[in-house]
C-alpha cells in the first residue's frame, strides 16, 4: 500500500502534468488565432489585388478599343489619301 506521501507527490506530479498542458494548450490557441487573423489580412489582400487587377484590365480594354478605333481612322485616312 502507498504511503500518504507517495499519493501527495504522484498528486503533485499529476497537477504539474495539468498546468504544462494548459500552458500548451492556451499557447496553441493562440497561435491558431494569429494565423487565422494573417489568413484574413492575406485573404483581404489578395481580394484587393483581385480587384485592382480586374479595374486595370478593364482600363486595359477601353485603351485598346480607343488605340483600335484611332488605328482605323488612321488607316482609313491614309487610304484616301
Amino acid at each position: 500500500m502507498r504511503s500518504l506521501r507517495e499519493h501527495e507527490l504522484k498528486y503533485d506530479q499529476l497537477n504539474e502534468v495539468k498546468r504544462n498542458l494548459e500552458v500548451e494548450s492556451k499557447e496553441q490557441r493562440q497561435k491558431i488565432e494569429l494565423l487565422s487573423y494573417e489568413l484574413e489580412l492575406a485573404k483581404d489582400q489578395t481580394n484587393q489585388v483581385k480587384n485592382e487587377l480586374k479595374d486595370v484590365r478593364e482600363t486595359n480594354k477601353g485603351l485598346d478599343t480607343t488605340k483600335f478605333s484611332q488605328e482605323k481612322s488612321l488607316t482609313e485616312y491614309t487610304l484616301r489619301i
